[in-house]
């Protein structure tokens, strides 16, 4: 900090002050500054000596501040010193946020908690690790949003946190409570049915010894989360009237939700001893979104009966093996189920029909998966990767897929062609298949099927030989073809110079086999891309020591060259370079990085007149 800040003394807004040892830079430099508006953060506060040092900064008469925090640095074994210190920090009244960080006394002050505090709407207590007890923050008539953390002298929160006896309604306005990382922490004593009345969140985070002990009675509340828990045992209640509920890794606490039917958003995750739902799963007939993550124990899913259902998301439940599908709600418009490698999950035509909302489906890693043709009227995103088996048998007759604008597929090791039948989808605008072995054919007709195509990507599928007769779409913008031996064996049949809108291309070398790195002086020399490419790039070709720039020079159009990942690459062969290149990336090419350095390598002079140059 500036020294003898003390001198400016018509100061208003002072952000951050550090205490500092020397004279000059001390607490006491803060006196003079009665007018300071909006927040204060002081920090270093292990640098005042004594109690009556931090007096000299006469907080208390601050009465315009409106936010606080009083911080500390390193580990204290004074903690006499630090309570006297915090004592002696007793701000205004008109306070309303307050954060104390890593205070090192064994109690707090009087002043914390003090009903006479009544303008205080936030505090945050966080990493006060010898403090045995909380302050009676219960009579602070106004808080509403309390934040307790990283406390590990507390091992129990009983009477003194509401205020030991007081006739004064605990926690009257407060709204949100959040408890994190209270290592010791074993028992929270709730007083009586009127506690937190009004209280909207709760949050309780890594307090794993916390062994009993929630709010009976929460009439207002909207957000219960309960993470990583172990020992915590409890059940919600009747008069619960709950909109979010987050249970993750917290076995203990009772899914038997009689009458909870207020649940809007349910997560339940990490749970490894959870073998199945209860049945009331289908009473919560307010539930929109419903996720269930990591519970690997989980067998049998139970029939979704409600009518509100928006979001379904199953992941990394290694033993569920069915999906009781039923008849999805009508309001359903987003699956994601990864994951389940002994799943077996089967659309029939009669569900699909059954449902005219869904727009997203997200399916990766089950054992089968099986769709109806033209399944989903309303789908506009569809990703399917790593299945054992995957079929989509033959409808009766063709369907046209209006809403459909993009499609993943990947990992489908049994599939031989992506669609028995062509893929009418008139709006889809990206298509990628990767990661498919034995995958010989794209849908068929695509130049007429897909006319609104704009991005193709095919990755990793070995078998592929040629594109659909008829070639590719003609609005088609960004071609990239990678690990795709036959295919590009086949390069000169694309037509890619029939393309008016193709833009950006990339080619690169794939994961079951090395491409044929002579390839890419092929695509440049016989000038088998358009002219109306302006970005390339090239990636993974493992081989490649040069590239012949001399070829680039029908792309008149080119801006952007990316080369990623080709680490035998070592030269910029020819002298002469693309004068149209505004931007030029290389990345994970180790020998060509010392020699693009700027201004000493033995690139530079070839590529200095690029504008835009990254490297790594």
């Amino acid at each position: 900090m500036p020294m003898q800040m003390s001198q400016l003394k018509s100061l208003q807004q002072l952000t951050a002050f550090v205490v500092g040892k020397c004279s000059g830079s001390g607490i006491n430099e803060l006196r003079p500054f009665h007018h300071l508006v909006g927040t204060l953060s002081i920090s270093s506060l292990q640098n005042v000596k004594s109690g009556r040092d931090a007096l000299e900064a006469k907080l208390e008469e601050k009465k315009y501040l409106q936010r606080l925090v009083l911080q500390w640095g390193n580990y204290t074994n004074d903690t006499e010193n630090e309570r006297d210190v915090l004592d002696k920090l007793q701000p205004h009244r008109n306070l309303k946020r307050l954060v104390i960080r890593n205070y090192g006394g064994t109690r707090f002050p009087d002043w914390l908690g003090d009903h006479a505090f009544s303008n205080i709407v936030n505090l945050s207590l966080d990493k006060c690790d010898n403090c045995i007890s909380l302050p009676p923050l219960g009579q602070l008539p106004s808080l509403k949003h309390l934040s307790i953390a990283r406390m590990n002298g507390i091992t129990k929160v009983g009477k003194e946190f509401y205020g030991n006896g007081s006739s004064t309604k605990p926690f009257q306005s407060l709204e949100t409570l959040h408890f994190e990382e209270i290592l010791e922490w074993m028992e929270w004593n709730i007083l009586g049915p009127e506690d937190f009345s009004q209280l909207k969140e709760l949050c309780i985070i890594k307090c794993p010894k916390l062994v009993g002990g929630l709010p009976k009675h929460m009439p207002s509340w909207v957000r219960l989360e309960i993470h990583e828990c172990s020992a915590l045992t409890a059940s919600l209640q009747r008069t619960s009237v709950a909109n979010k509920l987050v249970l993750n890794g917290c076995n203990g606490v009772d899914l038997g939700w009689h009458g909870v039917s207020s649940l809007v958003n349910l997560e339940i995750s990490n749970m490894p001893s959870l073998k199945e739902l209860t049945p009331e799963l289908h009473m919560l007939t307010n539930l929109q979104k419903l996720i269930i993550r990591n519970c690997p124990s989980l067998v049998s899913f139970p029939r979704i009966l409600n009518t509100c259902l928006q979001e379904l998301c199953i992941q990394n439940c290694s033993s569920l093996l069915s999906f009781a599908v039923g008849v999805l709600p009508i309001t359903l418009n987003s699956i994601y189920i990864w994951e389940c490698p002994k799943l077996v999950f089967s659309v029939s035509e009669e569900m699909e029909c059954c449902n005219s909302s869904l727009s997203h489906l997200s399916m990766h890693g089950f054992c089968t998966l099986s769709l109806p043709h033209g399944f989903f009227p309303k789908l506009r995103f569809l990703r399917i990767a790593n299945f054992k088996i995957f079929s989509i048998p033959n409808g009766h007759g063709l369907k046209i897929w209006t809403s459909l604008l993009q499609v993943e597929i990947g990992g489908c090791n049994s599939m031989v062609s992506c669609l028995q039948e062509a893929l009418h989808a008139p709006n889809l605008k990206n298509f990628w298949v990767f990661n498919c072995k034995k995958l010989k054919s794209l849908p068929e007709g695509m130049h007429t099927h897909l006319p609104s195509l704009e991005s193709l990507r095919i990755w990793n599928c070995p078998e592929i030989k040629s594109f659909p007769e008829g070639g590719l779409p003609s609005n088609l913008r960004r071609l990239e073809i990678r690990g795709c031996k036959k295919l590009v064996d086949c390069r000169r049949e694309w037509g890619l110079q029939r393309l008016p809108s193709l833009t950006e291309f990339v080619f690169g070398g794939g994961k079951y086999e090395e491409e044929d790195d002579d390839v890419l002086e092929s695509f440049l020399e016989e000038a088998l891309l358009p002219p109306t490419l302006t970005s390339l790039s090239i990636i993974g070709l493992q081989n490649l020591k040069s590239i012949n720039y001399q070829s680039f020079q029908h792309l008149t159009c080119l801006k952007e060259l990316r080369i990623c990942q080709c680490p035998q690459l070592q030269s910029l062969h020819e002298k002469g370079f693309l004068a149209s290149l505004s931007m030029l990336e290389i990345f994970a090419c180790p020998l060509l990085k010392p020699r693009c350095e700027r201004d000493r390598g033995d690139e530079w002079h070839k590529i200095a007149h690029i504008p835009f140059i990254e490297i790594d």
